[in-house]
């Protein structure tokens, strides 16, 4: 039969078993409460991404205006100017203005979607 150190050694052994079973579940735990956080911090960056896009979107958008503005005084102070030239930078002043807003449009329906 079994000898009383035996007995003890067998008992220590299924107690320590036990115990590296609870660790490793906990262990698991931890791991996938982590996954979550990563998930989640993952999903704060994405925005912050996006919206960092779209304040450079904006900001091009005004150096695109401010060029053609330059270009337009530039032409006036040179006496270059006719009712064309005026009218042409005129025009692509309006249009670097609506594409931007129909630009602009398209991204929210496409964020709708």
């Amino acid at each position: 039969m079994l000898d009383t150190t035996q007995i003890l050694l067998l008992i220590l052994i299924v107690i320590l078993g036990g115990t590296l079973v609870l660790v490793g579940i906990q262990f698991y735990f931890i791991l996938r409460e982590l996954k979550k956080g990563l998930e989640r911090l993952n999903g704060i960056l994405e925005d912050a991404h996006d919206a960092m896009g779209n304040i450079t979107a904006g900001t091009q958008h005004v150096k695109e205006s401010m060029k053609e503005v330059h270009t337009l005084t530039s032409q006036i102070r040179e006496g270059v100017s006719t009712p064309v030239v005026s009218g042409l930078a005129t025009f692509g002043l309006v249009r670097s203005f609506l594409k931007s807003y129909l630009s602009d449009e398209e991204e929210e329906e496409a964020d709708d979607d």
